[in-house]
């Protein structure tokens, strides 16, 4: 099965390693049947569920994989803007609601130009010392969280 069109190609495949692409079934199943209770008994409808995914994303030029054009070189940029590695926290609920994300910087204080002027308005910034997520940062975006869903935000 082809993903990507004839004239593309994947280069510098990331190292996936294996105890993340598998998982014990009988975990699993056990968290759904552990799920579906607590949805029945609490009679949760789809804009009641939420979920949510953190991605990282290193700009070490070493753990960069681009799609580019077959028979053309593919070329980076790499530059000195003080961030190593950016995660984000992607949230959505059943119902295909969305909030905007966290996204979180490497860094000991948030730099102006991070931040961007079209970054969707309600987008939450954190800072760690190596851009990944910490307690303390997911405890002030659950906050405000709480907030935007039982208020709902401006966008639902």
């Amino acid at each position: 099965m082809r993903l990507l069109p004839n004239n593309f190609k994947i280069t510098q495949p990331y190292h996936f390693p294996f105890q993340h692409a598998t998982a014990n079934p009988f975990i699993i199943f056990d968290i759904y049947e552990c799920i579906d209770k607590i949805i029945k008994e609490k009679s949760l409808g789809p804009e009641q569920i939420w979920n949510c995914d953190e991605s990282g994303f290193p700009s070490d030029p070493q753990k960069c994989k681009v799609v580019s054009i077959r028979g053309q070189t593919a070329y980076k940029l790499t530059c000195g803007a003080g961030c190593d590695n950016t995660s984000t926290l992607a949230v959505c609920n059943a119902a295909g609601k969305y909030l905007d994300p966290l996204v979180i910087f490497a860094g000991k204080n948030l730099q102006n130009m991070w931040r961007r002027t079209n970054a969707l308005p309600e987008t939450f910034y954190g800072i760690s010392e190596n851009g990944w997520m910490t307690t303390e940062i997911f405890y002030e975006w659950f906050v405000k969280f709480s907030r935007q869903v039982k208020d709902g935000p401006s966008h639902f």
